[in-house]
């Protein structure tokens, strides 16, 4: 786990089933509960492996974003909700009962991209630098080539490299999310966490994003909430499934495209969200057709 300390004290409280497991993300029975009784999640079980992306597809509303928040501890602070369950970080809990975890050491090992990101009130260059800093790092030069690696892996350092340090400089949306991608890869996680990447990007760009986390999954679990079902396809070798708030199906993307476990999987696949008709299933055979 490198050098974070993800508890406050040593306990063996809430450890995880299988403290061996070579699993990126162990999630076991984990569920989101409002204050008012609201399941938003429910009892999700399933593991990353060390490497790879897998797709977490699903209509409007089926839980993605809750998913990817409640994996960086970001749901239960903000939001007032309540986490349930068990998640582990390389065998290692980060959510378990009975444990008090040091939510910002959990995310400088798990690395989110939101769909819509932000800039901090400050330079660019500041605004980069900004996880590296908390950490300790001071080396100005040593700071300055990781702005200019990450820049480069995202295809914007030509097109910033003179306005990093002015302030008050503003990005679209497409400049934006590449940046937030450059500011990730400082911070080398060892989870990527991507919420639906591609809603303001060029088809150049995404072709971009998409050539970068290639590369990235050699070395990374991602985990990747698309509504693009072809991208899905193209990039993950295994696709998580949601519907309402539940885990419909987990496997290997090849087979859940061509012949799904699940007739909801099938009809989601197939574009079809109305009243379900199990009468001669009609299986699902061409990737990210719809």
């Amino acid at each position: 786990m490198g050098h974070d300390m993800l508890f406050s004290e040593k306990t063996n409280v809430g450890g995880c089933a299988d403290a061996v497991s070579p699993a990126a993300l162990q999630v076991e029975s984990l569920g989101v509960e409002t204050p008012a009784g609201i399941l938003l999640l429910r009892s999700l079980t399933f593991a990353l492996p060390p490497r790879g992306l897998t797709a977490l597809i699903g209509p409007e509303a089926a839980g993605k974003t809750v998913l990817l928040r409640a994996l960086l501890r970001l749901s239960d602070q903000v939001d007032g909700l309540r986490l349930h369950g068990r998640v582990c970080l390389h065998g290692q809990p980060i959510l378990a009962p009975g444990i008090h975890v040091d939510r910002e050491a959990v995310r400088r090992q798990l690395a989110w991209v939101p769909s819509v990101p932000g800039l901090l009130p400050t330079t660019l260059h500041d605004h980069l630098t900004y996880g590296l800093r908390l950490r300790g790092e001071t080396d100005q030069e040593l700071l300055d080539e990781h702005v200019e690696i990450a820049l480069r892996r995202c295809g914007l350092w030509t097109v910033l490299a003179d306005v990093l340090h002015r302030p008050g400089v503003t990005l679209n949306g497409e400049r934006c999310y590449l940046l937030a991608l450059a500011r990730v890869l400082m911070l080398e996680p060892r989870v990527l966490l991507l919420d639906v990447p591609g809603v303001s990007l060029s088809p150049a760009t995404i072709h971009h994003v998409e050539a970068l986390l290639h590369e990235l999954q050699h070395d990374h679990a991602i985990l990747m909430a698309t509504h693009d079902l072809s991208q899905a396809a193209r990039l993950s070798e295994a696709c998580l499934f949601l519907r309402a708030g539940e885990l419909i199906e987990f496997g290997q993307t090849d087979r859940m495209f061509t012949c799904p476990d699940r007739p909801e999987t099938e009809h989601y696949l197939a574009g079809r969200y109305g009243p379900m008709c199990t009468h001669n299933p009609k299986h699902w055979r061409k990737h990210g057709s719809r």
